[in-house]
């Protein structure tokens, strides 16, 4: 928690973000409300999915990530980029 309030970039990753949503998530990409110099720190790869619940609990669409070939794709990239660096 320290490293994540003094942004200390030498303890802290990037983060990857694999996002189930409808076409108004889309609007605010993920680490959109984070502070410019987190974000630079944390901001990882992202890929935004049609899928997930809404805020009210209805059901945008059904999802099965591990059994759905985009998932496999986006997980392998960025697991290929997590090695690079």
């Amino acid at each position: 928690m320290n490293s994540l309030i003094e942004r200390n970039a030498e303890k802290l990753e990037r983060v990857a973000v694999i996002r189930l949503c409808g076409p108004y998530s889309r609007l605010s990409p993920p680490f959109a409300g984070f502070p410019y110099e987190l974000r630079a720190v944390l901001e990882g790869p992202a890929f935004l999915v049609e899928g997930g619940i809404q805020v009210d609990g209805k059901e945008i669409s059904q999802v099965r990530p591990l059994s759905h070939p985009y998932f496999m794709d986006r997980i392998e990239l960025i697991l290929d980029r997590h090695e690079r660096d």
